[in-house]
């Protein structure tokens, strides 16, 4: 079940943190890269964020979530979360597609993601993305972006 989330819940934001840093490890192994900046991030800043969030339930837990903000014509995705207990069970494209459904009116919707991270961006093809190019951070990390064009 997916259902936006309160950040602003102290419980909630240690449960969503606790979250970020089990699926941002992931990341950080696949790409080579243990510097990433959602791994840095407390509880406070999970709390003070202005993102919406949506969460997926799993057993009275939060197994995946995602956060959002709109920018002008723009959803803009900027988090993307599955426990690795609930890896390959579809929850990270329920996610995508109740971002979807939201009914915000934007023309595209962005994401990035690191450049080397295959299985997020095989994610992101199978749902319309198409890359839009590429930053490089250092010589360990460079970030891939990706829009998927809204008609509405």
């Amino acid at each position: 079940m997916i259902n936006q989330i309160n950040n602003q819940d102290e419980q909630t934001a240690a449960e969503l943190l606790a979250l970020q840093i089990d699926s941002y490890q992931v990341e950080a192994q696949i790409i080579g890269y243990a510097d990433l900046p959602p791994l840095h991030e407390t509880k406070r800043d999970i709390m003070e964020s202005s993102e919406t969030y949506l969460g997926f339930l799993q057993d009275g837990r939060i197994a995946g979530a995602v956060a959002f903000e709109a920018e002008r014509d723009a959803l803009i995705l900027c988090k993307m979360m599955v426990h690795p207990q609930f890896f390959n069970m579809g929850i990270a494209s329920k996610l995508l597609r109740a971002v979807m459904e939201q009914g915000i009116q934007v023309n595209e919707i962005r994401v990035s993601t690191g450049a080397r991270n295959e299985p997020a961006i095989r994610l992101y093809r199978k749902h319309g993305f198409v890359e839009t190019g590429m930053t490089v951070i250092n010589e360990q990390l460079s970030i891939k972006h990706l829009i998927k064009p809204i008609n509405n």
